[in-house]
């Protein structure tokens, strides 16, 4: 691997457990499996807290992989896989007492303040319960929503987080108690929580749709996936369908870098480089959004550039090569 791409994925897998992705988790897969990478842990915010219980990674099964087997006779789920910021929360008692990015699985950054104005803040429920979903965007109209999700987890203003409630959610997709299990199915799991006001995976609103970015498939029996643990990384009896086929990363050479003013005033730089062709489109030139992005990039007149297409449709320059 080139050390600019290495560079690269060490920024992003940084920015990803920050709270702040620089890519999607397709583009980053795709980048990762080609380039044979291992991603960092996280570097730990100022205002951190620890999870009641470690929030895992889903192991990733791509489209030319076969399905793990599932056991004979046992009922999976299936549910669309989110593209929003992980969360957890934890009630104490039935009331809300600290909720966390997910950080590295095991540390988080305090959000609690924002969170409260954004879920349930009591249960039902007894003793120590751990709540994990997706703040998610659900306003179609605003662009990068995985970037717009966790930097409002992030925004050290209150009043300003409030303005973008309107156009998110919280939509819960795992519950766990210390000391005793809510149910024994995972699906009957989710309809506490329903009634307890989440809005939940299994049970989405057909009028609203979310960013997605793939299919989790989850075996019904609470029993069953206690039995079959855990890897250093990922439950046994859960795994995400990813869609790396969709995902197309070329190669081009950065050619020039002009300034274009846009319809509202504003003057942006865009790259323009050797001709790719990514899902059957010529592609030749990308915004660079602002300076401050070329200077994170490192980028120069001449560089080797990695170049996908957003939602396989607006150009977008990753990083470099050389």
């Amino acid at each position: 691997m080139s050390n600019a791409v290495h560079k690269l994925l060490d920024r992003a897998s940084k920015e990803y457990y920050n709270g702040s992705p620089v890519m999607s988790d397709a583009e980053f897969d795709a980048l990762q499996l080609s380039y044979n990478y291992e991603a960092l842990g996280a570097d730990q915010a100022d205002s951190t807290v620890t999870h009641l219980f470690k929030m895992y990674s889903l192991t990733k099964v791509y489209d030319e992989e076969k399905y793990p087997l599932h056991s004979k006779g046992e009922l999976w789920h299936e549910t669309d896989k989110l593209d929003g910021a992980a969360v957890e929360l934890t009630y104490i008692d039935g009331t809300l007492a600290v909720a966390a990015t997910r950080g590295d699985g095991t540390i988080g950054q305090d959000i609690t303040s924002k969170m409260l104005l954004l879920v349930p803040n009591t249960i039902e429920q007894k003793g120590s319960v751990q709540i994990v979903g997706e703040v998610v965007v659900k306003d179609k109209s605003i662009e990068n929503s995985r970037n717009y999700a966790s930097g409002a987890l992030n925004l050290k203003d209150l009043e300003e987080f409030k303005t973008r409630i309107p156009n998110l959610d919280f939509i819960a997709y795992s519950v766990q108690a210390v000391d005793y299990l809510l149910t024994e199915s995972y699906y009957e799991d989710m309809i506490v929580l329903r009634s307890n006001g989440f809005l939940v995976v299994t049970l989405l609103p057909l009028e609203h749709k979310y960013p997605m970015d793939g299919k989790v498939f989850r075996i019904d029996s609470n029993l069953k996936f206690s039995e079959l643990g855990y890897t250093s990384r990922f439950p046994r009896g859960a795994y995400a369908r990813k869609l790396y086929s969709d995902v197309e990363i070329k190669e081009a050479e950065l050619l020039e870098v002009v300034w274009q003013v846009g319809g509202s005033g504003k003057v942006s730089p865009v790259s323009i480089f050797s001709e790719v062709i990514i899902d059957d489109a010529k592609v030749t030139r990308a915004t660079l959004h602002n300076p401050g992005f070329i200077e994170n990039m490192g980028l120069c007149i001449g560089d080797t550039i990695l170049v996908s297409r957003a939602g396989g449709v607006i150009p977008k320059i990753l990083g470099k090569v050389n």
